[in-house]
This record gives C-alpha cells, sequence and structure tokens, in this order.
C-alpha cells in the first residue's frame, strides 16, 4: 500500500509529465530523421538516373564515331574512288513509313511511343535514333529487340527515368523509368528495309509494337 502511494504521489509530482514529454520529442526526433532519410534517397535516386542519362548519351556518340571510321575506312580501301571520306560519312536516309501493331493491345500495355524515329525524318550520319517509352501492363518490358528479317540489330534497356509518366501512374513503380534510347546503325543496309520493333517482358514473353521503314538517299557532299 505504502508502495503505491509513494508511486502516485511521484507521479502526481511531475515525473509523468516528464516523461509524455521526453516522448514526444524521441517522436519528433525519429520523423525529422526520417525526412532527412527520404531527401537523402530521393538524391540518391536523382544522381543515378543522370549517371544513367549520361551513359546513354556516350553510347550513342561512341556508335555515330564508330561509324564515321567504318566509313573512313571503307572509303580508303576504294583506290578506284576519289570521294572525299567526309562524303562517305554523310550518307543519307529518310524515314517513309512507321506503323504502330499494338495500340489496341490493351491488356498487355498501359502505353507505348515512339518520340523516334518519324515519317519524313532525314538520317545523317548512317545512325537512326530510336527513343520513346513504353510501360507494360501484364508484366514489366525489360528492353526491347530491334530486327531487320532475322538479324537482331540491337535490344534496348527500358531503364531510362520517365518523370512525367511518374506522375500519370504513381501507383507503378517501374513507371519512373520507362523510357529508352539507343542509335543504331544502317551502314551496309541495303538501300531500302523494314525494322521491326518488339517489347521483351521480364516473363520472356514478346510483343510486336511497331515497324519503321527507311530509303537511303544520294550521298549528300560536305561543302
Amino acid at each position: 500500500m505504502n508502495l503505491l502511494l509513494g508511486l502516485s504521489n511521484w507521479l502526481s509530482g511531475g515525473a509523468l509529465y516528464r516523461y509524455q514529454k521526453q516522448y514526444e520529442f524521441t517522436q519528433l526526433k525519429l520523423r525529422n530523421t526520417l525526412s532527412e532519410l527520404e531527401v537523402l534517397s530521393e538524391h540518391f535516386y536523382q544522381n543515378q538516373q543522370e549517371l544513367e542519362q549520361t551513359k546513354t548519351k556516350l553510347q550513342i556518340a561512341q556508335s555515330e564515331l564508330e561509324i564515321a571510321q567504318l566509313e573512313w575506312y571503307k572509303n580508303s580501301a576504294q583506290k578506284d574512288s576519289n570521294a572525299d571520306w567526309l562524303t562517305q560519312v554523310n550518307k543519307s536516309a529518310t524515314i517513309v513509313a512507321v506503323n504502330y501493331l499494338s495500340l489496341t493491345d490493351t491488356n498487355t500495355l498501359w502505353g507505348f511511343n515512339l518520340s523516334s524515329p518519324q515519317v519524313d525524318m532525314k538520317i545523317n550520319g548512317g545512325a537512326i535514333v530510336v527513343k520513346g517509352w513504353i510501360l507494360g501492363k501484364k508484366a514489366q518490358v525489360k528492353c526491347l529487340k530491334i530486327s531487320c528479317g532475322k538479324q537482331i540489330l540491337a535490344e534496348i534497356p527500358v531503364n531510362l527515368p520517365s518523370g512525367w509518366l511518374a506522375k500519370q501512374f504513381p501507383r507503378l513503380p517501374e513507371a519512373k523509368n520507362s523510357y529508352f534510347e539507343t542509335a543504331i546503325t544502317i551502314s551496309g543496309a541495303p538501300e531500302q528495309a523494314e525494322l521491326l520493333i518488339e517489347a521483351i517482358f521480364v516473363d520472356r514473353s514478346h510483343l510486336p509494337l511497331a515497324t519503321f521503314q527507311f530509303q537511303k538517299l544520294a550521298l549528300v557532299a560536305i561543302s
């Protein structure tokens, strides 16, 4: 009885109030720490996306450089030709058709779009830039495969940042990285060709997305 009475007097003397304040302070400190961790995590994520974008730009630049070097070597090997190697590098083509194949497949995709290539787009330098976004519904899209007949020309990872898609689809984590971009060389390709773009999902299923056709033009001289 004396023990209970002493405990009651101790608590009524302000100890309970002090412990409540200490608890509230601890909770506030914990919330602040969690907020700081979220900010640090967001900064880390942004830095990662900037790094991926830089790597993609470097890959495109390297592809264009390799194309230029290849054309220069081919020109050097042609002893009968007096054409300038810069003229050889500046081979031109135009996109004559872009056909979407799966726009009505709403069970498989949330959406898909090509910002490049587009019809009537002129291609200089011997490389076609393929870029856009895709968001899978039944499964996440791992990469895009580009082929010409039975020959696979490229497999493009779908992992570049797409902030506006993340806002449009806030419940889909993969929407943050649904952009793709690469450059495909057409050096050595026939004068006319049709390329097929397919989606490859993480469950290994495939879906034809679009085709585009290009037509090579006459060499353009550089003055």
